[in-house]
């Protein structure tokens, strides 16, 4: 705000009090609130940059429609306190030149001159020119006639103009009372004369958008860079945060967000949606004819034998190298197991595809480079599967996702717990390893991982990771 409007605002306000809130600029108000989150580590969960950069988009949309209905209030409210202020100024003032038009008193003093002349030319309004004679009665009769007609227009002057006295005052005292009831309105609470609460309103609402909205685009440049490390414009996001300090930061940060956006959609146009599935009993890959396990056989066998409690730890890292894996980030997990019973008998395929088992699974854990919101809490929350069936190629398994998934990197250490037992069509219960002779109804499990990515684009460089078999297998 320049400062020659800041100071008439600021002297329009001691004598009309009802301004003083529009005295600060909302650039002011926006700077204040903003300052206790200028160095803030991300508190919104960095890893949402798409629905952040939408909730920073909308917020903002809001803020603009509020601060162009702050303003217009602070217009209407400044060019009203000052029409309040110039009444004040000139109501004694136009009330005195009203007064300064009339004319009663010089209409009285005319009439009374008349009347003395009248009086002079022995003639008088009672009398009339019957009283009179001769060559100097005519004289007299016109001259006196004149005077009588003088004097009358003097009385009846006067009397219009002391009408119009009385009128201008009662009119004067009708003003200044509707003005009182104006200013009154002004300042009670919930009308629409009411400018000041109308922008306070309006004000906290911009305040509290544009306070969610600076501390999610701080988590969402972080986010940027934790995804997108592998691109330049991400990485090396050059853009910080507008100044708040500014006047022109709320312009500014719509800026930089469109920015954000339109950098976010450039970056993921060459990105593709893959399943993959990752045994933990099995190999995931062969290289050179060694199998490329997460657990060994044993392991498995000895976490699901009924004296243990189930839990299966593994590191899926190898499975996504960074450099055929760009931007990797999980949408959602799905869980089913492997049967050792073989092949189902006639008439038992349904029984074996009806078994349900329940898993808890814990994803990796939190990347605490990203700040120490989430610094206390070492794993990301556990998603429980309670309809983990056989790997079945025709109905396949059952995907869930959820904001607790959403973007992280599926690289890292996992833990599955497989509960004891699972439930089937009959009112059998089925442990998860007392199967026939000994043999274990679970024989693997297989987490199902749905991601998005940039893969690389030069078959070559898959060569390695695709494995291969030894020439005599």
């Amino acid at each position: 705000m320049p400062a020659e409007i800041f100071a008439i605002k600021k002297e329009v306000a001691e004598q009309v009090t009802w301004l003083k809130i529009f005295v600060e600029p909302i650039e002011k108000k926006i700077a204040d609130r903003l300052k206790p989150f200028r160095n803030e580590q991300p508190h919104y969960e960095p890893l949402h940059v798409e629905l952040l950069l939408g909730d920073v988009s909308r917020l903002l949309d809001s803020c603009l429609a509020y601060r162009r209905e702050a303003n217009d209030l602070d217009a209407t409210a400044t060019k009203t306190a000052l029409e309040i202020q110039l009444f004040e100024k000139l109501k004694d003032k136009d009330k005195e030149l009203g007064k300064l038009g009339l004319a009663a008193e010089q209409s009285e003093k005319l009439a009374d001159a008349q009347k003395k002349a009248a009086e002079a030319f022995g003639l008088t309004t009672e009398e009339g020119s019957s009283a009179i004679s001769g060559d100097l009665a005519a004289m007299k009769k016109g001259m006196g006639e004149q005077a009588v007609g003088a004097q009358q227009v003097g009385e009846i002057s006067a009397a219009n103009e002391k009408r119009k006295g009385k009128l201008l005052d009662e009119r004067w005292a009708l003003l200044i009372e509707n003005q009182e009831k104006l200013k009154a309105r002004h300042e009670a609470e919930g009308n629409g004369l009411n400018y000041g609460e109308r922008y306070k309103r309006v004000v906290d609402l911009l305040l509290e958008d544009i306070e969610e909205a600076y501390r999610k685009a701080l988590s969402v440049k972080a986010g940027l860079k934790e995804i997108y490390e592998s691109d330049k414009p991400a990485t090396e996001y050059s853009d910080p945060l507008p100044d708040f300090d500014k006047t022109d930061f709320l312009d500014e940060f719509v800026k930089w967000t469109r920015k954000a956006i339109r950098m976010v959609e450039e970056i993921q146009q060459d990105e593709v949606e893959m399943d993959f599935v990752v045994p933990l009993n099995h190999p995931w890959r062969f290289d050179a004819g060694e199998d490329q396990r997460m657990m060994t056989k044993d392991q498995f066998s000895l976490a699901i034998q009924d004296k243990q409690d189930g839990r299966l730890t593994f590191d899926t890292t190898p499975v996504f190298p960074k450099e055929l894996f760009e931007h990797l980030r999980l949408k959602s997990i799905a869980v089913t197991y492997s049967s050792a019973e073989g092949p189902p008998k006639s008439g038992e395929r349904d029984e074996l595809g009806m078994r349900r088992y329940t898993v808890l699974v814990f994803p990796p854990m939190h990347n605490r480079a990203l700040g120490p919101a989430r610094a206390q809490e070492p794993r990301r929350p556990p998603v429980m599967l309670s309809n983990v069936g056989i790997l079945n190629q025709e109905s396949g398994p059952n995907f869930v996702g959820g904001l607790g998934l959403m973007n992280i990197d599926p690289r890292g250490t996992w833990e599955i717990r497989l509960l004891p037992v699972g439930l089937g069509a009959t009112k059998d219960v089925y442990h998860r390893w007392a199967g026939d002779k000994g043999k274990p109804w679970v024989s693997d499990l297989n987490l199902h991982l749905r991601v998005l990515c940039k893969p690389e684009s030069d078959p070559n460089k898959w060569n390695a990771w695709c494995g291969k078999v030894k020439k005599d297998a």
